[in-house]
């Protein structure tokens, strides 16, 4: 096998992702449009807490259980006072994250390992082992790269573009038109169109958002996921060991993984060993 690519669940080439920040009101309306279209996401939620009732543009305690998982999104931490770690001493960070952490999981009852960076939204190498330590799996910066590659640093995440960019439906098109299986043996690199924002910044241009995420939603080329999907996904298939000379390949995860390896396809089921006969 000369060489080997990741493909998506059903052997798909392309991946799309959405994440937002804030626990905004807005996050209502947001989350109707995605779901309507099939598209999932991340809502990264700071604090520590959920009012009873929608106050200064938050939602309420019953939003924030209603509206993500039930639709199919999840949650991910943002900080507990939505601070920029980078700036902040090491051990305000652990507690920045930690607090918002054990809130989430407590609230929701489930093991929350991603976030996105809050304020300023870069982060450093010394956060970066913070986070490590802490067992956080990834993390989204605000930079976006207008490309489509998965992460190459998965707590340095720069997504596609940003939702209410001007490049953003000329993204999209280049994105839905591409033909992975037409490229040059070594170039078929799986797609992900990756995009993040606030929903508080999309009223004014609800009806154009939805026009996108209509475009975007609905393809049987296209896997949609969570950020945390992603990860978990892309986790799976680099956790595949392989023999010596590529013959045998042992999935030890509890997720079937696609491949691409030589122009041929395989799925090795969760546990599974296969046997690869070229």
């Amino acid at each position: 096998m000369k060489y080997r690519f990741l493909r998506y669940p059903g052997m798909r080439a392309k991946a799309a992702t959405m994440s937002f920040d804030d626990a905004n009101v807005c996050d209502v309306r947001l989350v109707e449009i995605m779901t309507r279209h099939g598209i999932k996401g991340t809502f990264n939620l700071p604090g520590t807490a959920f009012a009873e009732e929608r106050r200064g543009g938050r939602i309420s305690a019953s939003d924030a259980e209603a509206l993500y998982y039930p639709n199919g999104h999840d949650v991910a931490i943002h900080g507990a006072q939505h601070m920029c770690l980078a700036l902040a001493a090491p051990k305000d960070a652990i507690v920045e994250v930690i607090d918002n952490r054990e809130f989430l999981e407590g609230f929701y009852g489930k093991i929350i390992r991603g976030m996105a960076y809050a304020d300023r939204g870069f982060t450093s190498d010394t956060v970066k082992e913070l986070l490590r330590m802490l067992g956080i799996t990834y993390a989204r910066v605000v930079a976006t790269t207008g490309e489509f590659s998965l992460p190459a640093d998965w707590l340095e995440w720069s997504m596609t573009c940003k939702a209410n960019a001007k490049s953003r439906d000329e993204l999209l098109d280049r994105f839905l038109s591409a033909d992975v299986s037409k490229n040059y043996v070594a170039k078929r690199d799986p797609m992900l169109f990756s995009l993040w924002g606030h929903s508080f910044e999309l009223p004014d241009q609800w009806d154009e958002f939805d026009a996108f995420c209509a475009k975007l939603g609905g393809r049987e080329d296209v896997w949609y996921c969570t950020n945390t999907e992603l990860y978990e996904y892309c986790h799976a298939y680099d956790c595949l060991v392989f023999s010596h000379y590529n013959r045998i390949v042992y999935n030890p995860t509890q997720i079937d993984v696609f491949f691409e390896g030589s122009c041929k396809e395989y799925v090795v089921k969760a546990g599974e060993t296969l046997i690869i006969n070229d």
